[in-house]
């Protein structure tokens, strides 16, 4: 367990996480146990709460409980998913969750945590998740070199083609001025 908690601190350290909890005891604790992993830990204590948060700041992950006040977790879900559809999601729950199950899979959750947040399986799902992520931001850095590469060429093609262009027009206004003498 201790070679997959080491690569979690090495692929976590520029992640960002929003916790939503209504547990404020578990969410501190938590909130300590992530801190040592990720860079920023947000914190938020229901679903409105969380939505403001993602609202104001993106969030790599965006951990949640399912049942709390205000309003829950699957509710919470639904929205993010309408407004940030590639918005990774874990969901966390002492409850036995079946009947929402269905429901979380379809609405696209990373994966499903139970609660406590402790042990191999959370370390493995987070790891998992992470090294998503850090391949998701990698494939958008290199899609962005791609593009600024190509609107490079393009330029430099636009040029030459003048060049081109303007290099015919001068060899065939030299031709027709042969034909004249």
């Amino acid at each position: 367990m201790e070679n997959v908690v080491e690569k979690l601190v090495l692929v976590g350290k520029n992640i960002n996480i929003l916790y939503v909890e209504d547990d404020l005891t578990l969410q501190e604790e938590v909130n300590l146990f992530l801190s040592d992993i990720f860079q920023s830990v947000d914190l938020a204590k229901n679903g409105e709460e969380g939505l403001e948060k993602l609202a104001l700041c993106p969030y790599d992950i965006v951990i949640t409980d399912i049942k709390m006040p205000v309003m829950d977790g699957l509710e919470m879900i639904e929205k993010i998913k309408e407004l940030y559809p590639a918005q990774a999601i874990l969901v966390t729950s002492a409850h036995n969750e079946i009947g929402n199950l269905c429901k979380l899979v379809n609405l696209g959750i990373e994966d499903f945590l139970a609660k406590p947040l402790v042990g191999e399986q959370t370390f493995n799902v987070l790891l998992r998740v992470v090294k998503c992520i850090n391949e998701r931001k990698e494939l958008h850095h290199y899609r962005k070199i791609i593009k600024k590469t190509n609107e490079i060429i393009k330029e430099d093609a636009a040029k030459q083609g003048k060049d081109v262009d303007m290099k015919t027009s001068m060899l065939q206004t030299y031709k027709e001025s042969q034909n004249f003498r």
